[in-house]
């Protein structure tokens, strides 16, 4: 493995921009650089511009999570992550925080080490928890060596206070709070610093689902094989703890810390029976705000020619919130194509993986790997209609609309301008907004009054039709290798819709189809044809 300047690290707290060599902030100013040795710093991007002495001491503190009380305000800078543990570890009480759980990530994590993938960045970190009970308190972000105090180091953890995760980074010796989670909500913010990645302000774990593709799990453990014969990780003892744990354990804690941050959310906007900002809320179900990855359950080097592939579901369908949530009673199977469909793509398009300047031929570890809706954004569904903000009509017509491209839809995000700034919680102002996307009438609005304007006591049964009828004719696709390969290039344009973002930090993270020239990203009728959709681009 190779550390220190030949680490490429994450988006997060300060303006990195992309060059040859990866991430860097090459010619930027270090805001931290005036703040005195051994103070805490407090530097939010697009509000401060510069950075300025935190006390985590004082009465009216704005950090109150247990990084603040357990390591910031008794005066600890510890400079790396065994230094950090070390802190944490010394804390007797009720405040501390005994349970430690540490879970390994590498997006090569399944290249095995040889003399001609020596210079290759795996990306190998640490996410390491901190508990009381089963929620996490504290979450720390690294990677090897564990003793270095130029790798990156990072916290978040949850301020009861403030009813949100306050963001930290150690970096040239200084910890720096880089904001809290409502700063991830609305500008200047929104977007920027760690909420170009935490754009909701929540946790977040890419890969949430079994196979929980890149983590260390029990559908595919990080092996040692990935290091050199002679890498010190091979005999670490943190890296080998026993409180190693799978990522079937860590997707149960993202989804509480998810759960946790949005009653959060509605406890504070939801009062008085009226809903605060609801387009923040609102645009979590109209709009791509980030994604969750998502694949086959199947290894993609051991898929044989005449085995049935299994697709992700939710690839072509938003089946968590229009099935799962909303409970339209679609019957549809899970869509399955000959290995050699897949394969032969593969082949075809001369899949890689690439990073930096090393390539690596074939798939990622499991098979058809694509973006899908995000838990987030479901769990703010559930939000909306437990509050009353939105019926389950109104949530099925908007999901509805242009449901066969569960994400970067234009059509469904056209919808987010209609809504109001507040939204009442008796429901009363879903006839405000339908006469709203009435008024200006046009085609983007056009597909929701038609969804609207099916009899209310029947849509339950017509939009499962129209899923069914979709379903149908995608599976007749699916049964031709010209209409699998239409389905792939659908793939490949997600794929590089996700690489614009700024959630896809490292080059292995999904695979490439090289030869693969798509002018325009694409999108899919509900004929299930392939077509360009070139105001996306």
């Amino acid at each position: 493995m190779k550390f220190e300047g030949a680490s490429r690290f994450p988006t997060r707290n300060f303006p990195y921009h992309r060059n040859a060599s990866g991430l860097s902030r090459d010619g930027l100013a270090d805001p931290l650089k005036d703040i005195p040795t051994g103070a805490a710093a407090r530097f939010i991007l697009g509000i401060d511009r510069k950075a300025s002495v935190l006390d985590p001491r004082a009465e009216a503190s704005p950090v109150n999570d247990a990084f603040a009380k357990l390591v910031l305000a008794p005066g600890h800078r510890p400079e790396t992550l065994l230094e950090l543990l070390a802190v944490l570890d010394a804390v007797v009480g009720p405040d501390a925080l005994p349970d430690q759980r540490i879970y390994r990530v590498a997006d090569g994590g399944q290249i095995a080490w040889d003399p001609s993938t020596a210079d290759l960045d795996r990306h190998l970190r640490l996410v390491v928890t901190r508990h009381r009970e089963q929620d996490a308190e504290i979450f720390v972000s690294t990677a090897p060596p564990f003793n270095s105090s130029g790798i990156f180091l990072q916290v978040f953890a949850w301020d009861p206070v403030a009813g949100a995760y306050n963001f930290y980074e150690r970096r040239s010796g200084t910890w720096s709070w880089a904001g809290n989670s409502w700063h991830s909500l609305r500008a200047p913010t929104r977007g920027r610093g760690p909420f170009d990645s935490h754009v909701n302000g929540g946790p977040v774990m890419k890969e949430l689902k079994v196979p929980w593709l890149h983590w260390h799990s029990q559908a595919s453990p990080i092996q040692d094989e990935i290091f050199a014969p002679d890498d010190p990780l091979r005999s670490d003892t943190l890296y080998h703890s026993s409180q190693v744990k799978g990522a079937e354990d860590l997707e149960l804690i993202v989804r509480s810390g998810t759960s946790r941050w949005t009653k959060s959310r509605f406890d504070r906007e939801a009062q008085n029976g009226i809903l605060s900002n609801a387009q923040s809320f609102l645009r979590q179900v109209v709009t791509t705000t980030t994604v969750n990855l998502t694949s086959s359950p199947q290894q993609s080097a051991s898929l044989a020619p005449d085995e049935l592939l299994r697709l992700p579901t939710t690839f072509f369908l938003n089946t968590e919130c229009l099935l799962d949530e909303l409970n339209i009673p679609a019957n549809i199977q899970r869509l399955k194509v000959p290995g050699a469909f897949y394969t032969n793509c593969l082949s075809r398009y001369a899949v890689q993986r690439q990073d930096g300047g090393v390539v690596v031929q074939g798939d990622v570890d499991f098979a058809f790997a694509v973006p899908e809706p995000s838990l987030e954004d479901r769990v703010i569904l559930a939000g909306l209609l437990g509050r009353g903000v939105l019926s389950r009509r109104l949530a099925a017509c908007l999901l509805m609309v242009d449901f066969q491209n569960p994400i970067f839809s234009r059509k469904r995000e056209y919808l987010l301008r209609f809504f109001p700034t507040q939204m009442k919680l008796d429901g009363s102002g879903e006839a405000l907004f339908v006469q709203a996307v009435r008024d200006p009438g046009g085609e983007m609005g056009a597909e929701f009054l038609s969804l609207w304007d099916v009899d209310p006591s029947g849509w339950e049964q017509s939009f499962a039709t129209m899923i069914e009828t979709h379903w149908t004719k995608l599976t007749e696709k699916l049964g031709t290798a010209d209409g699998f390969d239409e389905i792939f290039r659908l793939a490949e344009s997600r794929r590089r819709q996700f690489r614009k973002r700024p959630l896809s930090e490292f080059g292995l993270t999904l695979p490439i189809a090289s030869t693969l020239e798509i002018t325009d990203f694409l999108r899919m009728d509900v004929d299930a044809h392939v077509l360009p959709d070139p105001e996306e681009a």
